[in-house]
This record gives structure tokens, sequence and C-alpha cells, in this order.
């Protein structure tokens, strides 16, 4: 279990999360060898808010689901990369019931409704946002339903460059991108782990805050269809996107699920071991859970 340290609070007015994390009520479990934020949206967003605002660089979030989990198994590298992050929040209903399972109250932070959620309010406030990957053709997209649906949002630029792994002349070029555009928030749809490594990367070289989102710009240009609700809140949304791209997505979740499993059992039997309460609350938190799908 890794304690939060207060290096990790940021400036501006407190939200229950904050103020929780300073007074040191707040501790982050281990799932595999990523630290998840126990959170509700409400709170991600207005620390999200509040770490754009704070002066300085070191600062990126990442939306990490099971795909994530698996991925740190694997890399350490990109472990290193996970536990360097300012917050990482749970995109992953089975990430959430993990996490509530064990005691540590948590919603799913998903990327799109978290991306509307933060410029709807950032707009209020005149943070600048940046956004970059994805294609010319989606940004250009989703760039007219932002304009439609929050008109007052500052928009510094956008840029969807070539596909190429993460390379120092890359840096560079997205370095150059940021100083151009002036950003707050840069929002990083490239995918896993290309963003993360990203994120990382500029949260060293620049006092931006940097979020990675995955294919939320796919999804606001409406290229790629979001899951029916009912099937997010079964925790099923792999599968149906799986359905819309399987050469792609076929390998990563066979492999990615398959660990988490196993993952998610070691998880449990350790606060089996080390909790004497946490039998009656997953069984407390399996009753709720089986009358809300009633």
């Amino acid at each position: 279990m890794l304690i939060i340290s207060r290096s990790y609070l940021v400036d501006g007015p407190k939200n229950e999360l904050q103020a929780n994390i300073e007074n040191d009520a707040v501790t982050v479990p281990l799932i595999g060898s990523v630290s998840f934020m126990p959170t509700t949206k409400a709170e991600a967003v207005a620390a999200s808010l509040a770490l754009a605002r704070r002066q300085g660089k070191n600062k990126f979030i990442t939306l990490s689901n099971v795909w994530c989990v698996a991925l740190a198994e694997m890399d350490s590298r990109y472990r290193e990369v996970l536990a360097s992050a300012s917050y990482t929040f749970a995109d992953g209903r089975p990430i959430t019931w993990l996490m509530n399972s064990i005691g540590r109250k948590t919603s799913q932070i998903r990327g799109a409704d978290y991306f509307l959620e933060v410029l709807s309010l950032s707009a209020q406030t005149g943070l600048r946002h940046a956004f970059l990957g994805s294609t010319e053709e989606d940004l250009s997209k989703m760039l007219t339903r932002i304009q439609v649906e929050i008109p007052s949002l500052v928009i510094g630029g956008t840029w969807a460059p070539p596909f190429q792994e993460i390379s120092e002349s890359f840096i560079v070029e997205v370095v150059e991108f940021i100083d151009k555009s002036k950003p707050d928030i840069v929002w990083i749809g490239m995918g896993t782990p290309k963003q993360d490594f990203l994120a990382y990367e500029l949260s060293h070289r620049r006092p931006v805050l940097s979020i990675g989102v995955g294919a939320v710009f796919s999804f606001m240009a409406g290229k790629n269809r979001e899951a029916p609700v009912v099937i997010q809140k079964m925790g099923m949304e792999w599968l149906f996107r799986l359905f819309q791209e399987p050469r792609r997505l076929a390998k990563r979740y066979l492999i990615g699920n398959s660990m988490f499993i196993v993952i998610a059992f070691k998880t449990l039997w350790f606060y089996l071991k080390s909790d004497s309460n946490f039998t009656k609350r997953i069984t407390i938190f399996l009753s709720k859970y089986s009358r809300r799908q009633k």
C-alpha cells in the first residue's frame, strides 16, 4: 500500500480529495504495480483543474485501465512512468470493482466523460487547451463539436503528427508545438503506452499539465462509437470496442484481461490475509452490486 506524499498537493481551492490528502487520510492501494487514486469523478475533475493552475513542471495525469495494469507488469519503464504521475485515475470498470471491493471507494473516470467535464468547467476559468494526436480529420470534427457545445473554451492549437515512435527529435517537435500554442492543458490522444511516455517527457520540459486520453478524439469526432451505457455498467465496454476494431485490439484484450484476472486474485488474496474485516466488506460490496444489476 502506498501513502500519498504531500508533493501530490495542488494549489487552488481544496476539494474533498485534496483536503483528505493534506490530512494524510488518503491511501492509494496498488493494483498490480499501479497506484490508483480512490476518487469520484467530481473530485478528479476538480483536482485536475487545480493542478493545471499550479505553477511549475512535473504535472501529468494518466487514465489507466486493465491494459495499463498489465503493461506495467511487463514493462519496467512504463511502470516507472505511472509511478511518477501526479494522479492515476481508474478508467476501467474492473478497476473500480476491485478498488471498491477492498474498501477504497472509487468511481470510474471514463476518458470521454472526464474530458468533456474538464473542458466545460475550465471554460469558466480561462484555462487554455491544446490537442495533440489522432488525425487532422478527427481533430477538425472534434473542434467543430466542442465549439458548438463549449463556445467559450480557449483553444491554443491542435496537431496531428505523422505516426512515429517516441524519440528525442519527436519530443522536440512536440515541445515546439507547446511553445507556440501556450496551453495550460495539453490533451494527448495517441493510445497507451505512447501517450503516457510522452506526457511524462513533457512534464519535465514545460510547465503544462499533460493528460493522455486514448481514443477520446475519435469518439468526439464520431469516428468510433461509444458503448451504450448499459454495456459500460456491465464492464463489457472492452468487448464492444473489440467488435469495432478486432485486428488492433484482439491481442491487447487477450493478454491484458488474462493478466488482470491473475493480478485481481493476488490483490484480493493480499487483503484477505492482511485485513480482518475484508471478508465482511467484500460480502457487502457483492450484495450491493447484485442488487444494482436487478
